[in-house]
């Protein structure tokens, strides 16, 4: 439980998506199909020297020894290349690319110069002045502004990586797709998922199947089949038993929340958190189960629906609607109605006290029962 009573309130904030897909999104940009294609006119700058052969019925040019290709956008080096003249083909091996704004290495490179299609393979490298990503295989259609990761990449700057066993970046649309074993981690979270869909223009991201994340700064986790964020501040954490758990700043108290569905709306001044289905709430002050929970961490106030129940200390409060106010972690005051029970275990004798009516309100004092009050039909 947090300390100043802002339960649920940063739990994604500071860790969702935003935060822990700050490096990836300057990752992904480099990776720039007009800068990797090249262009319709290719020229031969130098080469130890060029023969003609003829390779399953094909004319090729071979170039060998210290290769050097040019265009307007890029320089080539390369240990030898191949030029298919039937066919607009130019393979190149063990080449080095440079632009304007990254080099790129790889063991070969297969281009058609009519599609503009570009395949690199091997141990692929392509480095910018802040970021660095690696792969094996690494397709780029320069018309169709689509660079695909068809193995494991792995994205680098100096706060943090990305790895996944396959991508997709749709460069008009500054949009990407991970597959497979995502996981993405800097100095202060970790977030993992089977699979991540963002469009960086509006700010929307999902994860999809195993979602986890761990921030080390808040003292955070969670855990869920799915996960989606967008620039509004609304936040969704869905699954069969989706998961939240936070430490409290003195590391003495830790909350867990689970429910089939939980949604979260941040806005610059309040957190409104919703969670539906079997929900679940523990600490080591109370605990409460129902079938929604509403939160609002500016009143701090928990909304209970659904046959609820909540377990404070020697008290048990059940009833079709329950209030609970905190403070700084600790129920201060709950209010149920209509036809509320509570039910008291005396500590001197362990007998069950039971009460009821039509409403019924508990006050406390740094946790501790200072009084109840039943009012009409009370029992």
């Amino acid at each position: 439980m947090n300390q100043g009573g802002d339960f649920l309130s940063t739990k994604f904030r500071s860790l969702i998506i935003l935060c822990l897909l700050a490096p990836v999104l300057s990752l992904v940009i480099i990776v720039n199909p007009g800068e990797l294609s090249a262009q319709s006119r290719v020229f031969i700058e130098s080469a130890d020297r060029a023969e003609g052969v003829i390779i399953n019925n094909q004319n090729v040019r071979k170039l060998l020894g210290n290769v050097r290709l040019e265009t307007g956008e890029m320089t080539m080096l390369a240990d030898s290349a191949y030029q298919f003249i039937n066919r607009n083909r130019i393979e190149a091996f063990n080449i080095q690319i440079e632009t304007d704004d990254e080099i790129i290495w790889a063991d070969t490179l297969f281009y058609n110069t009519l599609t503009d299609f570009s395949q690199f393979r091997g141990r692929v490298i392509i480095e910018s002045e802040t970021n660095t990503v690696f792969s094996e295989m690494v397709d780029v259609s320069a018309p169709l502004d689509i660079t695909v990761f068809r193995s494991p990449v792995r994205f680098e700057d100096g706060s943090g990586a990305l790895l996944a066993d396959s991508g997709v970046f749709y460069q008009e649309a500054d949009s990407a797709v991970f597959r497979g074993n995502v996981q993405l981690s800097d100095t202060t979270q970790y977030l993992e998922a089977d699979s991540l869909f963002m469009n960086r223009p509006k700010d929307l991201y999902e994860l999809h199947s195993r979602v986890f994340a761990d921030d080390y700064a808040e003292n955070v986790r969670f855990a869920g089949n799915y996960l989606f964020a967008d620039s509004s501040g609304y936040r969704l954490l869905t699954g069969n038993d989706a998961w939240l758990m936070e430490v409290s700043e003195s590391e003495t108290d830790t909350t867990h929340l689970l429910a089939k569905k939980i949604e979260l709306q941040e806005t610059d001044t309040t957190s409104l958190m919703d969670a539906y289905q079997q929900v679940r709430i523990w600490s080591t002050k109370f605990s409460a189960v129902a079938d929604t929970a509403n939160y609002s961490d500016g009143d701090e106030l928990f909304i209970l629906n659904g046959s609820p129940i909540v377990w404070q200390r020697n008290i048990q409060l059940t009833g079709p609607y329950i209030e609970a106010t905190l403070s700084d972690g600790d129920i201060r005051f709950l209010r149920s109605y209509p036809r509320p029970i509570a039910v008291q275990e005396d500590t001197a004798t362990g007998r069950l006290n039971q009460m009821t009516g039509d409403t019924l309100n508990a006050y406390f004092e740094s946790g501790e029962l200072d009084s109840l009050v039943v009012y009409d039909n009370s029992e």
